[in-house]
């Protein structure tokens, strides 16, 4: 069985290879959507259960989906997707692939180091509106 900081670090390398290994910008676009329908079907049953229910138990919640295991994915995410754009732009540049790569790789740094140099990233309000 894992620890609960190992899984933390997956969810977050796991969110952030998801979009920095996308093949074009149009598959960049696609996986971003399929994300916020994702968070957003996430944030309706949230909604659904707290309506019905005088607040929701560990069950409805989700143990995959609920905390912050869902907002350190999306730090991955947001991160991968930034990264992807830029390595995107310096394609189009002529960067060799070689430097986008490298630069990809390097990015998979940030979200990781961001949590840990900055915990209270994790109770930052926007990231429960994504």
């Amino acid at each position: 069985m894992l620890d609960y900081a190992t899984e933390l670090l997956a969810a977050c390398l796991i969110g952030y290879a998801i979009a920095a290994l996308m093949p074009s910008w149009r598959a960049l676009l696609i996986a971003i959507l399929v994300a916020l329908l994702v968070t957003r079907v996430h944030s309706l049953r949230d909604l659904l259960f707290s309506r019905i229910f005088d607040g929701c138990s560990a069950l409805c919640a989700g143990f995959l989906l609920g905390g912050p295991l869902l907002v350190v994915t999306k730090i991955g995410f947001v991160t991968g997707v930034l990264i992807r754009v830029l390595t995107l732009l310096a394609q189009a540049r002529g960067i060799s692939l070689r430097s986008t790569t490298a630069i990809r790789v390097a990015g998979g740094l940030v979200a990781p180091t961001l949590l840990v140099i900055a915990p209270e990233v994790l109770e930052w309000p926007p990231w429960s509106m994504l």
